[in-house]
């Protein structure tokens, strides 16, 4: 399948998956350039830093664990949601349209091998 998209012709689902595994070496790349930030805040003993790149800041997100009796009330709240969702007494608040795509391994910058 062939589209016209800015002059060219294209095929939407090789573009897409090209675009998608280009976007995925690109985050790797991010949380690797990411901890090399943070070491060197670290270093400097800093928790943010002004460059002419922009505002860096260091932050900590605290993640819980929670008791058996929490977990068990959690469990049950989730039960209850599902319930009202079957009877329709849940309203529809949204509904989220997305694309996914496993990449084949064999996927590279030039296509497919």
């Amino acid at each position: 399948m062939k589209i016209e998209y800015k002059g060219k012709n294209i095929d939407p689902f090789e573009e897409y998956a090209k675009i998608k595994q280009q976007l995925n070496e690109l985050e790797e790349k991010r949380k690797e350039m990411e901890l090399i930030v943070q070491e060197a805040l670290d270093a400097d003993g800093l928790t943010n830093k002004i460059t002419t790149y922009g505002h860096y800041y260091s932050m900590s997100r605290k993640s819980w664990e929670y008791s058996d009796k929490v977990k068990e009330k959690a469990k049950k709240l989730s039960e209850l949601k599902k319930i009202e969702e079957l009877k329709g007494i849940a309203t529809l608040k949204k509904v989220s349209s997305y694309i996914m795509l496993d990449i084949k391994e064999t996927m590279t910058k030039g296509g497919e091998k």
